[in-house]
């Protein structure tokens, strides 16, 4: 049921080809390949290996740098609450 609904958003957003009705009893349903690198060259056409690389490339590190920041901002939050914690007398006086 799931797969059915991500194929059918992909084909609209016209980034996959579905063919169904695929083999002898027509029960198949077959797909493009849906990588990452497949994803940017339709996104983007037709380029040369080096630049595309440079592209992908410049996608991970962007998301890598998002999550090393969204973790670090949970952390710091994370951490100030155990600091509060710890330092409030009611706290404090209630663990011994």
């Amino acid at each position: 049921m799931v797969g059915r609904v991500v194929l059918a958003v992909f084909r609209a957003m016209r980034l996959i080809e579905v063919r169904e009705g695929i083999g002898e009893d027509g029960d198949y349903t077959e797909c493009s390949n849906m990588t990452i690198i497949n994803l940017a060259l339709r996104v983007i056409g037709p380029t040369h290996e080096r630049r595309l690389t440079v592209y992908l490339l410049s996608f991970q590190v962007n998301l890598c740098l998002q999550c090393f920041n969204s973790c670090l901002t949970s952390s710091k939050c994370i951490l100030i609450i155990l600091l509060q914690s710890c330092l409030d007398e009611n706290s404090y006086t209630g663990l011994m």
